[in-house]
């Protein structure tokens, strides 16, 4: 268990580091094209969702294992059909936390970059000191960021509907 303290600290210092700051290094390592851009969304969301995934996989009830185990559950019943679903709650808020993450690296890549998306659009209307232009991006991203929360609490609760929380949302 050493080495989960030593992972654990080096994801504790991470954590709050800016997303946005990996965009440049993204950049010099792999140019101005789709694949550092991938690369950065990547990497700003991998925190969060393995972080829930974690807390949700160690949060499992350990009744839950024992009773399962005791009635002959395999190392891969145990997992699919005991630990992930118990888990999956948690998985689930980790993938709606990354969800904004993912969405505000990939504007600030496409305004670092330039180029095409709304990011890049909303620096070319800066530059020619378009203000509805700007100001355009700005509610496109605040209507787009909505429709994503919104479907993620949609899925959320098909996906879950077996679970507690469904019941009460």
């Amino acid at each position: 268990m050493a080495w989960y303290r030593v992972l654990d600290d080096l994801v504790q210092a991470l954590y709050p580091m800016s997303k946005s700051a990996l965009i440049p290094v993204m950049i010099l390592w792999l140019g101005l094209g789709a694949g550092s851009k991938i690369a950065s969304i990547f990497m700003g969301c991998l925190l969060p969702a393995v972080l829930s995934a974690n807390n949700g996989a160690r949060g499992v009830d350990r009744v839950l294992l024992w009773s399962a185990r005791s009635l002959g559950a395999s190392d891969r019943r145990l997992l699919w059909e005991v630990a992930l679903p118990a888990a999956f709650p948690q998985i689930m808020t980790g993938l709606q936390v990354a969800l904004p993450i993912a969405m505000i690296t990939d504007i600030v890549a496409e305004m670092q970059m330039g180029g095409e998306g709304l990011g890049g659009d909303m620096i070319q209307a800066m530059r020619f000191a378009d203000s509805p232009g700007v100001f355009s991006g700005i509610i496109a991203i605040a209507i787009a960021g909505y429709a994503l929360v919104k479907a993620m609490e949609i899925i959320r609760r098909y996906l879950l509907v077996w679970h507690a929380e469904a019941e009460a949302g």
